[in-house]
């Protein structure tokens, strides 16, 4: 099974995730128990999200200053959905 929340195909509230019998549920947002791999996003020291800033572009383009650092955690994968049932 293949969760991704920003492609609309589950809600974060809606299913939880697990790496090598490690809950990553609230930092989760993409993963792949068949694949063996989630995507989540790296905190700091205090709990925070990470924020990278990116390097200038050229004068004239568009430029997106600041993302959230994310990491790909890689092995045993589990998923549990809430199907609402």
């Amino acid at each position: 099974m293949r969760i991704d929340v920003h492609d609309g195909t589950y809600i974060p509230a809606s299913y939880r995730c697990w790496v090598n019998g490690v809950e990553v549920t609230d930092d989760c947002f993409r993963a792949d128990d068949e694949i063996g791999f989630a995507d989540v996003y790296v905190r700091d020291e205090n709990g925070a999200m990470q924020v990278v800033e990116l390097p200038r572009t050229r004068a004239g383009q568009w430029e997106a200053p600041k993302v959230i650092k994310w990491t790909r955690l890689f092995g045993e994968v589990r998923l549990e959905v809430d199907d609402g049932v």
